[in-house]
């Protein structure tokens, strides 16, 4: 089971209740912060666990050719997750969109706001205004999630309090220290809590995404090295090696994160920092 800090998962469950039952509650609550942080993640997570309906998807599903394209398209997943609401009346939906920065509703430096960011950036302002005024077939408050890394490009008068409500999501050491060991416990099995602490103030300026993507590194690796052992793709051996992430220990995670250097000796990709 993933275990989250309670932090976060309160704030999800407190919006996504409330949001669902007040008509004065901010109907959209935007979750800021690093990459890699695993903002989209637990939410998810908190909200399936919950017996939330979550229609769960990117902001790149906004995009659009013509305009208002953008607009139609949401739309259309408020009314699907309204339908789902009347299906299954046991669940509550919400809708949760990663993303967001990158969204129609969003501008690149430099750039003026599209037609079609600002016909979206005005619906969904109306929508966090009043559902009825909308146009759509239902009057239903459906509660919004989006995450995001950076809300600066967001058209301001859309974040106005009382429409949406901000969370900027810093990890503290010891919730780093759960969401670590949330991840990999499952995988390496030598790694208890206080291990997962030292690999937080170890590696304090990776995301949390990284250990997992070191982990990922480390079976590529059991399994190139399994190819080479037989001399030629042997299926078996490589599944055998991918089914061996059991035996990952700390010490290979380790050394994956710190392996940042290329093979002369001048910095690599620097695969596992935050961006």
């Amino acid at each position: 089971m993933t275990a989250i800090p309670e932090r976060f998962k309160r704030r999800v469950l407190t919006h996504a209740i409330s949001a669902s039952c007040s008509s004065n509650y901010p109907l959209i609550l935007l979750i800021q912060g690093h990459p890699g942080d695993g903002k989209s993640f637990q939410a998810y997570e908190t909200l399936r666990g919950s017996n939330f309906a979550v229609m769960r998807f990117s902001s790149a599903e906004l995009s659009g050719t013509y305009e208002s394209e953008s607009v139609s398209r949401f739309k259309d997943y408020y009314a699907r997750a309204a339908e789902s609401a009347e299906t299954f009346p046991e669940a509550l939906p919400v809708l949760l969109v990663e993303d967001f920065d990158l969204s129609p509703a969003g501008r690149q430096e430099r750039s003026f706001y599209t037609v079609n960011s600002q016909l979206l950036s005005g619906f969904l302002m109306n929508l966090a205004d009043d559902v009825a005024l909308c146009g759509m077939n239902t009057t239903r408050r459906i509660p919004l999630i989006v995450t995001g890394n950076d809300m600066s490009v967001v058209h301001g008068p859309l974040l106005r309090p009382g429409r949406v409500d901000i969370f900027t999501w810093r990890p503290t050491e010891q919730e780093r220290a759960i969401m670590i060991h949330s991840a990999l416990a499952g995988t390496v099995p030598s790694l208890d809590f206080k291990q997962a602490m030292k690999l937080t103030r170890a590696f304090s300026e990776l995301p949390i995404s990284a250990f997992s993507a070191a982990l990922n590194f480390c079976v590529g690796r059991r399994a190139m090295e399994a190819a080479e052992a037989a001399g030629y793709i042997d299926p078996v051996a490589i599944r055998e090696a991918f089914n061996s992430t059991s035996k990952i220990t700390v010490d290979e995670l380790v050394a994956a994160l710190r392996e940042r250097d290329g093979p002369d000796g001048r910095p690599g990709d620097y695969r596992w920092r935050r961006r």
